[in-house]
């Protein structure tokens, strides 16, 4: 009788030393995240004096977008239940008064719902156990009456920061570890960390603006790029792998509005990439599987979010699915693959997103596009000049360039660039070496970087893409199989290079760290709080407010009467009512505002009297910028001109007919309408 033959499966041999390297790398990078915690937390304590202020104080540090979301997590902190707080933020009729809109499909504030809900939980098991998480004590403000203050994380504002601070901190672990990939040793790791530390004011801006939406997102971002670096060069398709990925992809864009942009990017590079052949087709079916699905069940989670399907990620996903599949019928390679690959994406993705667009009638993100053109042409509109005034949305300044040079970031980078450009053009398109799959994930985040670059070019403020990803790739440098395929050497003095590099940063980088140590600050906005005082005592809880976006949010936050706008600018409506409220400070006459306000619902506007001031280009102070969209206003008497003496000299209510003057002070008029 025949022996039965069976079939033995080969597998490789564990390499425990490799495990034992890659612990050593996750424990390090987790030591690394929670001292850069620990530091973000002292800057903002620094900056603001946090821990003796009073809550009132607190929400009102919260300027623009801050006090408008931290606005949901207070009340779903402070609801009966957490579902009567889900209830609440899921049909708010108090922020846009009028009308009710779903604040968690618009504003993405899974972060307050996380949030809010780990509050309540920790505070129901202190309770429960007895633990004292609280220190309350009493605060002299000279002539401001005393007020109580608390700190510890059960104060619901520092369970609040302590968490955006504990996430926004591994960022800088996210740097460590993608370092480490890129350059094969954790000695690029920490060439890589170093950069970011030494370069932090332009690199973050969380230890200012913790409630910002960039303050979730971001670090969610740079854990996903991490790991699809990870993805890319193992050529691993794990499931655990591919499910974190798909986790922190899904969390990327429940947390930020931006995500879509920014996501885009990230699968154009791959496309070129992929265009490149230097991926497998099977790992990137796989991910663009994780891809749809994760924005797929973030519509869902965003209650059908317009700007989800209307991104350029979505049109982007789909392009690339169209190439994929006709790649086997197309004979190309080289650098005739690469652009006609690339035009062919560009189109679909743009006439798909043109198509979608006009279909469904969706407007929301049109200013976006808008601000670009704004930016090339001479074409304005009063909510593209609302950005283009703005320093954060300028092109990135020379300034700022000169001080990434002087910590040799910007040379550092520019020539670990400079050998992708070598090592593609060398030995992808021309000798074509199969072996070039092996540094996929190199030029992979090359393409990253270019596009992050132009990102910050464009908009100052999207540095915070380009400053990381420059200190990350700091660490080719030291990748000595990176010189070899590229150079033909391998480094044989890696120790050597990588002392040089740290002394070279850090001969200004310790400068930089000192100076952002040193800024000491307590914040105080007595104008402020004494307005908030008089709204509680004098207006009715229903009252509806309008006035500019900032001080709409924090009164919203603080006295919890309705408002009419808020700084949230994304929607295309929100986008018109802000205009309408802002017209008071054009040329339009008086009593067509009054009549048009009172049919709005509007009950009070807080005119703020700083606003009619000079701005250091006189094209973006409001009256500038109405006279350039509303020609037809020219020659009119400014609505600044005919009220602010009247403020300044404290000459009674007759003058602001028809409006009715409630309040009166030097930073904040109330008029009634």
């Amino acid at each position: 009788m025949a022996k039965k033959k069976t079939k033995t499966i080969e597998t490789e041999p564990v390499n425990y030393w490799n495990i034992l390297y890659w612990t050593f790398i996750f424990v390090l990078a987790a030591g690394i995240s929670i001292g850069h915690s620990i530091y973000l937390y002292t800057l903002f304590e620094n900056d603001r004096f946090f821990s003796h202020l009073s809550d009132l104080e607190r929400e009102m540090s919260y300027r623009t977008e801050m006090g408008l979301y931290f606005s949901y997590y207070k009340r779903i902190v402070n609801a009966p239940s957490f579902l009567d707080g889900l209830k609440s933020i899921m049909y708010d009729d108090r922020i846009e008064a009028g009308h009710t809109i779903n604040a968690l499909q618009r504003f993405n504030l899974y972060p307050e719902v996380y949030l809010g809900g780990f509050y309540r939980i920790f505070k129901g098991l202190t309770k429960t156990f007895g633990w004292n998480n609280e220190v309350c004590y009493q605060i002299n403000r000279g002539k401001l009456p005393p007020v109580n203050s608390c700190e510890g994380i059960g104060n619901l504002h520092f369970f609040y920061t302590y968490c955006v601070f504990g996430l926004a901190g591994t960022v800088l672990g996210s740097v460590f570890v993608l370092g480490t990939i890129l350059s094969n040793t954790f000695l690029g790791g920490i060439i890589s960390a170093a950069a970011y530390m030494y370069n932090h004011g332009h690199a973050t801006r969380v230890q200012w603006t913790p409630p910002l939406r960039e303050s979730f997102g971001f670090p969610v971002f740079f854990f996903q790029l991490a790991l699809l670096t990870f993805l890319l060069k193992s050529k691993n398709e794990a499931k655990l792998g591919l499910f974190l990925f798909g986790f922190a992809t899904l969390h990327f864009i429940l947390f930020w509005q931006f995500s879509g942009f920014a996501l885009f990017t990230q699968i154009t590079c791959l496309f070129v990439t992929f265009s490149l052949k230097l991926i497998d087709r099977k790992l990137v079916s796989k991910l663009w599987n994780v891809y749809i699905l994760a924005l797929f069940v973030s519509y869902i989670l965003l209650f059908g979010n317009s700007l989800t399907l209307n991104s350029l990620f979505f049109t982007g996903l789909i392009a690339f699915k169209l190439i994929s599949l006709i790649d086997t019928k197309i004979n190309l390679s080289g650098i005739s693959r690469v652009v006609v690959y690339t035009l062919l994406y560009l189109m679909f993705t743009g006439g798909l997103k043109f198509a979608i667009g006009k279909s469904l009638g969706i407007q929301d993100d049109d200013h976006i596009f808008d601000i670009l053109k704004s930016k090339f042409t001479d074409f304005a509109t009063f909510h593209t000049m609302l950005y283009t005034c703005a320093a954060e949305f300028d092109f990135i300044p020379l300034e700022t360039l000169v001080e990434l040079s002087e910590t040799y970031l910007t040379v550092l980078a520019l020539l670990g660039l400079l050998l992708v450009v070598l090592f593609v053009f060398k030995n992808v398109l021309i000798m074509q070496k199969e072996d070039s799959q092996d540094q996929a994930h190199v030029v992979f985040n090359a393409g990253q970087l270019v596009l992050f670059m132009f990102m910050a070019w464009l908009l100052m403020r999207l540095k915070l893409f380009a400053v990381p990803q420059l200190c990350v790739f700091t660490s080719i440098l030291v990748n000595s199989n990176f010189f070899n395929s590229t150079l033909g050497f391998k480094l044989r003095w890696k120790s050597v290079i990588f002392v040089l590099i740290i002394a070279l940063m850090t001969y200004k980088g310790k400068e930089n760290i000192a100076k952002q140590l040193s800024v000491k600050g307590e914040y105080s906005n007595e104008a402020q709080e004494y307005l908030f005082n008089w709204i509680e005592e004098n207006t009715h809880p229903d009252d509806v407010f309008a006035g500019s976006m900032p001080t709409m949010a924090n009164v919203e936050l603080s006295t919890g009467r309705k408002v009419f706008n808020h700084p949230h600018y994304e929607d295309a409506g929100l986008r018109e009512r802000t205009l309408q409220v802002y017209l008071f400070y054009g040329r339009k006459n008086p009593n067509e505002i009054h009549k048009n306000w009172k049919k709005l619902g509007i009950k009070y506007f807080i005119f703020e009297p700083f606003l009619c001031r000079g701005h250091k280009r006189p094209e973006c102070t409001y009256l500038g910028i109405f006279d350039r969209v509303l020609k037809e206003d020219l020659g009119k008497p400014s609505n600044c001109d005919r009220f602010l003496p009247l403020v300044e000299s404290n000459s009674g209510m007759d003058g602001f007919k028809p409006f009715t003057l409630v309040y009166n002070s030097p930073n904040y008029v109330v008029l009634g309408i």
